[in-house]
């Protein structure tokens, strides 16, 4: 796969920036660093000691942080992308949405059946 330097015009920085314009919370640069060494298909030149981003980075970094923000681990979300086995971020929280819809109606039902 051959790499355009030129699509990769962001500065760590603008990312962060980027990712709180779109609502993710407490993501700095250190976590950033560590995601990019903890998941090693997120796209990234090294200049001048700098870390540059594409926009398909930060893309990688929203699925990132809105699947933990669902609840999954770091590793799970590896594994998932590993295997491919992530479709879309609106259907996977959606998912879990669901989840935690039933599993609210469950408690209700049991507490019912206490009382």
């Amino acid at each position: 796969m051959q790499i355009n330097k030129e699509d990769f015009n962001l500065p760590i920085g603008k990312v962060e920036s980027i990712l709180c314009q779109r609502r993710c919370e407490n993501i700095k640069a250190h976590t950033l660093r560590y995601w990019c060494s903890f998941f090693e298909h997120i796209p990234f030149i090294k200049l001048n000691g700098r870390r540059y981003f594409s926009s398909s980075s930060v893309e990688e970094f929203y699925k990132i942080y809105t699947l933990s923000k669902i609840g999954h681990t770091l590793n799970g979300i590896k594994n998932r992308i590993k295997y491919n086995k992530i479709t879309t971020i609106n259907q996977d929280y959606q998912k879990t949405e669901h989840q935690e819809d039933n599993h609210s109606n469950e408690s209700h039902k049991d507490i019912n059946n206490v009382i």
